[in-house]
């Protein structure tokens, strides 16, 4: 639902934007879970929801955009192997065999947050780029 709204416009700010939703409704999932809240739960999922719906739209907007036109096939099933690989791979599912599943997340989402800082920052340059791809 959340792809049917256009704002933000610019596909570079609505993917950081979609990105800090995930990161922020994975967060408030791990208290949910600490304060055994089912509220925070379904905001946290809430939030999630949203900001998937645009990261996944935007970054296959991108991944279509970007190559040239004899390399799109490609790059369209390179971005389904690996957006539907990191929805298939239990990450949490192993992490319990070593850890209790809040620790789990915790450690995942620690992880993720690391990733996640680190792509709005190459964001940057990214959106510098695709401007003067665009231009």
């Amino acid at each position: 639902m959340a792809q049917f709204f256009s704002w933000p416009q610019n596909s570079v700010t609505r993917m950081c934007i979609g990105i800090i939703f995930l990161v922020i409704g994975s967060w408030i999932n791990v208290y949910s879970a600490q304060f055994s809240s089912l509220n925070l739960l379904w905001i946290g999922i809430f939030i999630q929801a949203v900001g998937g719906g645009w990261t996944f739209q935007i970054s296959l907007k991108l991944a279509s955009q970007l190559p040239k036109l004899e390399e799109r096939p490609r790059m369209i099933s390179a971005f389904y192997l690996c957006a539907y690989s990191g929805f298939i791979i239990p990450v949490v599912g192993v992490l319990t065999q070593f850890k209790n599943l809040t620790s789990s997340l915790i450690l995942l989402n620690l992880f993720a947050t690391l990733i996640v800082i680190y792509v709005l920052f190459y964001s940057v340059k990214f959106k510098q780029f695709y401007v003067n791809k665009r231009a």
